[in-house]
């Protein structure tokens, strides 16, 4: 894929011109429809091996199993803000989550509302871990993939913290989404690249790290995006996130022992918002 000159734009999903961002060694490049920034470098491995155990411990995530009491919170916001939105997941419900890792969003979902559950991951280990769970999840590289939406028919259809890391999002979203209900519900959190951190810091931006983040919208992507697939855009917001506070502490270079039981304290959860995250709810005006 070239730096320059017009194709489809995998963050507000339609046809556009491009222009370099960046100095050419960042291998970046800008929508001139939405400003959405897309990382075109080849990866320099394949994405299921990008995702093994090391990521959830020690590269991404310095522990993921001690973020969990953090995440369960950060779960149970966006379940909240979805039925504020009108959106609000039920028994009924037919839930289709893209990159569910862990499976952790998706057994909080059936535990609290009774909802059919399905994941997408393409990390091998966290799959055995969601599995554990009880969990239904697939591979987005699974051939069988397709016929199991199709059949499973999603009326919600979550992505936390995902599309950024997708080479394809916006195409990834329109393959589920012909196999959704008519007036499916989509729910997304992922960066902004239009909030005032990232134009600031541009490459030096916390969120720009590739090969695990390829596409960065803003917020006008995303809108783009679902209003032209005849969605009403419910609501759309920063988010900040509740995190561990070992997670804190390595980001400003200290390096505590492994949070035993006399460290419990490494696991406690602490928000921080800096307004570089934005969370999207859209629904389909189905007929």
């Amino acid at each position: 894929m070239s730096a320059s000159g017009t194709d489809f734009c995998e963050n507000c999903g339609s046809r556009a011109s491009f222009a370099p961002l960046f100095p050419a060694a960042h291998a970046t490049r800008c929508c001139g429809r939405c400003g959405g920034w897309h990382y075109f470098a080849p990866l320099p491995a394949p994405a299921a091996e990008l995702y093994d155990r090391d990521y959830f411990f020690g590269a991404e995530y310095r522990d993921y199993d001690l973020s969990r009491p953090a995440q369960h919170i950060n779960f149970q916001r966006k379940l909240r803000l979805l039925a504020q939105a009108g959106c609000g997941i039920g028994a009924s419900s037919r839930v289709l989550e893209l990159g569910c890792a862990t499976g952790d969003f998706l057994a909080l979902v059936r535990r609290q509302t009774g909802a059919a559950t399905l994941g997408v991951e393409i990390s091998a280990f966290a799959r055995g871990r969601a599995e554990e769970q009880g969990l239904s999840v697939l591979s987005p590289e699974a051939p069988e993939l397709a016929q199991h939406v199709a059949e499973f028919a999603p009326d919600f259809i979550v992505a936390w913290d995902v599309w950024e890391h997708l080479p394809r999002p916006a195409s990834v979203l329109d393959a589920h989404l012909a196999a959704a209900q008519p007036q499916v519900v989509v729910a997304l959190t992922t960066v902004d690249a239009s909030s005032a951190v990232a134009r600031l810091r541009g490459h030096r931006w916390r969120q720009f790290h590739p090969p695990t983040h390829l596409n960065y919208p803003t917020r006008r992507s995303l809108r783009s995006f679902l209003q032209d697939r005849s969605f009403r855009v419910r609501s759309q917001q920063s988010f900040g996130y509740h995190r561990p506070l070992l997670e804190y502490v390595g980001a400003l270079g200290l390096q505590p022992r492994e949070a035993g039981a006399s460290q419990r304290w490494l696991t406690h959860p602490v928000y921080l918002n800096l307004f570089d995250t934005q969370l999207v709810i859209g629904q389909r005006q189905g007929s």
